[in-house]
């Protein structure tokens, strides 16, 4: 079976890819991956975006190598570099826009959680409750910062979780 490749780009990028292409960053490299279900992961602790576009590559407009790309993390079994300076418009398909959830986990969260931390659907499903019950409120400072942390490591103690932010 060939691998696809996808790109995945701020939303704000789309149009301009739409009319001239990927381009390649200064190294000459222009970053893919090979399977949908890293997406969310990529957009949020590489690409940075909370709304991102996903473009599919035809391979008649993939010219140059095809490398694995070496990042030390989870998802990069998945992730490759294109050698070309620009993938042009015509072998680009707009696939999806998509908005990042913090407080859901993804079909690759579960699968990296169960083997990260052998945790199952409903232990992950509380996890990112509690994560998301801690952010929301040190956003709004509504609770002093010890209390949340006491009440937070209580949450992942009733899932079998130590505390995560202990180094």
């Amino acid at each position: 079976m060939r691998l696809k490749y996808f790109h995945l780009t701020p939303k704000r990028n789309m149009k301009l890819i739409e009319r001239e292409g990927i381009k390649a960053d200064e190294e000459g490299n222009i970053f893919v991956f090979t399977d949908m279900i890293v997406a969310e992961e990529i957009a949020i602790n590489q690409v940075g975006a909370s709304v991102y576009a996903i473009f599919e590559i035809d391979r008649k407009g993939i010219t140059g190598k095809i490398e694995r790309d070496n990042v030390a993390e989870s998802a990069a079994s998945f992730q490759r570099i294109i050698k070309q300076d620009c993938i042009e418009p015509k072998f680009i398909h707009f696939v999806t826009t998509k908005r990042t959830l913090h407080s859901k986990p993804t079909v690759w969260d579960y699968k990296r959680l169960a083997r990260l931390l052998g945790l199952n659907k409903e232990q992950v499903d509380k996890f990112f409750a509690a994560c998301y019950w801690e952010w929301k409120h040190k956003k709004k400072r509504d609770i002093p910062e010890k209390e949340i942390e006491e009440k937070f490591n209580k949450l992942l103690a009733e899932i079998g979780i130590q505390n995560v932010h202990d180094n």
